[in-house]
């Protein structure tokens, strides 16, 4: 599968979107991405897991792609989760089969193929509700 993506390079606009026609890249310069299939995600997992621990973990069932453990941005502390890329999707697909309900570092993994992200995350609202913050109703002091 093809996969399109924002181009910067010279003569478009900065997130132009560029046919999958244009392979000429460059020096840092990404115009094309193949083959990146299956994301699957990985739970409960241990804080003190490596990438390459995970890497191993996967290998039998496939190549891997990429590992990427996700990392609180203020402590630096893994987040208990990660996201293993496979370059097709049976491998992924027998990877989450063979691996679901394993045990790594004492701990049950939670694995399944992954969700893209949805367009407004929930996230924290702030002063939202009835009258909260300035405005909104004013009361009567006597």
């Amino acid at each position: 599968m093809l996969y399109w993506w924002r181009c910067l390079t010279p003569g478009y606009v900065a997130g132009d979107i560029v046919p999958p026609i244009l392979t000429t890249g460059g020096q840092g310069q990404r115009v094309l991405r193949e083959g990146i299939e299956i994301n699957i995600y990985v739970g409960n997992l241990s804080r003190d897991v490596t990438e390459e621990e995970l890497r191993q973990l996967f290998t039998p069932f496939g190549q891997v792609a990429s590992v990427s453990i996700i990392k609180d941005k203020y402590s630096g502390q893994s987040r208990g989760f990660a996201f293993v890329e496979m370059p097709t999707k049976s491998e992924g697909e027998a990877a989450i089969l063979g691996i679901k309900g394993k045990t790594l570092r004492e701990r049950t993994i939670d694995i399944s193929e992954s969700r893209p992200r949805s367009e407004s995350r929930g996230g924290k609202s702030y002063g939202g509700g009835k009258g909260g913050g300035y405005g909104g109703e004013r009361r009567q002091r006597y």
